[in-house]
């Protein structure tokens, strides 16, 4: 670097403190490809929330990924019926927001990977005393509430009596070559019960993708 004897020794300082700052921040430049490990900070008071990752080139618009955690609370899916009503009840001591599903109604994740996945599974109400289900069937559509299905699983009735209860049921997913290696798809998931249409079907709490 050329000598400036027109500058201040402080001002000397500033540039060679910011010539010598460059070197810190090569040091946080990512490489285009490879693997990396993200450590969430202790200080986080979401754990299981979205994590958002965005690249570019030169100060171009760059690309954004959002990842969600594998488990995802029903009412902050993306797209659901109108009709859903929701109501909370108290699950092993904790106050739990349960959404009710009567026939014909169904919620929406967008862009799933599904590769990897092995089975969908859902955490049901199955014993509710004021909100009874009529049981049915739910149905996991690809790309569309008219798509192609999944997989589907009968869901019981409530319990007419006992107190709050939820229920683990798993769908399992058989997935073909080309959805393992597509991109993302959005997945419908669709309650049935033609022969109850005024009761509800089921009362569901979340929903998690398994890996094993």
């Amino acid at each position: 670097m050329i000598a400036h004897p027109q500058l201040s020794q402080k001002e000397v300082t500033e540039i060679v403190g910011w010539i010598l700052s460059l070197n810190d921040q090569a040091k946080k430049i990512i490489s285009r490809e490879g693997r990396y490990a993200f450590n969430i900070p202790a200080s986080s008071k979401n754990k299981e929330g979205f994590y958002v990752f965005h690249s570019s080139i030169n100060d171009s618009a760059g690309e954004t990924i959002v990842l969600r955690p594998n488990l995802l609370q029903v009412e902050k899916t993306d797209s659901s019926s109108n009709s859903f009503r929701r109501y909370k009840r108290t699950v092993d001591g904790m106050p739990t927001l349960i959404n009710e599903l009567k026939d014909k109604d169904f919620f929406m994740l967008k862009e799933i990977d599904l590769n990897g996945i092995k089975s969908v599974e859902f955490a049901l109400e199955i014993s509710a005393q004021q909100h009874q289900t009529g049981g049915g069937v739910l149905e996991l559509h690809l790309d569309g509430i008219d798509g192609p299905i999944l997989g589907s699983i009968s869901i019981p009735p409530s319990k007419p009596l006992g107190d709050a209860e939820i229920k683990k049921i798993i769908l399992p997913v058989q997935l073909t070559p080309a959805l393992k290696n597509n991109l993302l798809h959005d997945l419908f998931f669709l309650v049935k019960n033609e022969n109850k249409e005024s009761k509800p079907v089921l009362g569901i709490d979340w929903v998690k993708f398994n890996f094993k």
